[in-house]
């Protein structure tokens, strides 16, 4: 049971690490405007200082005065701003629980490690093959109670900055950061594993 426990917290946190490091990464937002292009919608100056004032009000509850957004805009924001609260409140308490259980299972993390790890890779491989188009539109329909988040790229520059496509690509990022760390955990469990059969055969002998 310890171990189930301590499995699903590890394939929690690498998720929810994931995703607290991306949605505040503004190099990340950066690359992906250069690549979509918006940079020849918009200049960059605007859109760099939009994007920080942006996140500032994501991340640190700083007011967002920009005219850049308009109001149904800026209620939608509120609304994300939430869901990205909650978001790290759990993340958070992910932390604490993952901290307690690494202590009461220290002596046997091989094992937890070794699930997790395989863990996370079964989920990059199903969400790889899910129709992300449904998938995201379906996110909208549980995360919201309102239809805000139905912009119009003609006369909304929120849908122009963060497109479908960027948030593929938010989600593509995530899928691989954790299949890496999912083999990671895979291989650290079966050098545990050898290192203490070698070491008991040492002993033995």
């Amino acid at each position: 049971m310890k171990n189930l426990l301590l499995t699903l917290t590890i394939i929690a946190f690498v998720i929810l690490f994931n995703f607290s490091f991306l949605v505040f990464n503004q190099d990340f937002y950066y690359k992906e405007f250069e690549k979509l292009k918006i940079y020849e919608k918009f200049s960059q100056e605007e859109i760099n200082q939009n994007t920080q004032e942006l996140i500032d009000y994501l991340k640190n509850d700083q007011p967002l005065e920009t005219g850049f957004f308009n109001e149904k805009e800026k209620l939608h924001l509120q609304d994300i701003k939430s869901l990205i609260d909650r978001t790290l409140f759990i993340f958070f308490l992910t932390i604490i629980v993952l901290v307690i259980l690494l202590i009461i299972n220290r002596k046997n993390l091989a094992k937890p490690f070794l699930f997790s790890g395989l863990g996370l890779i079964s989920l990059v491989l199903l969400f790889s093959i899910i129709n992300f188009q449904n998938l995201f539109f379906n996110f909208h329909l549980i995360a919201f109670d309102n239809n805000l988040w139905q912009l119009d790229p003609a006369t909304d520059n929120l849908i122009s900055l963060f497109s479908e496509q960027f948030f593929y690509d938010f989600f593509r990022k995530m899928l691989i950061n954790s299949l890496v760390i999912g083999i990671m955990l895979v291989t650290v469990s079966f050098l545990s594993i050898k290192n203490r059969q070698t070491f008991k055969k040492a002993i033995i002998k």
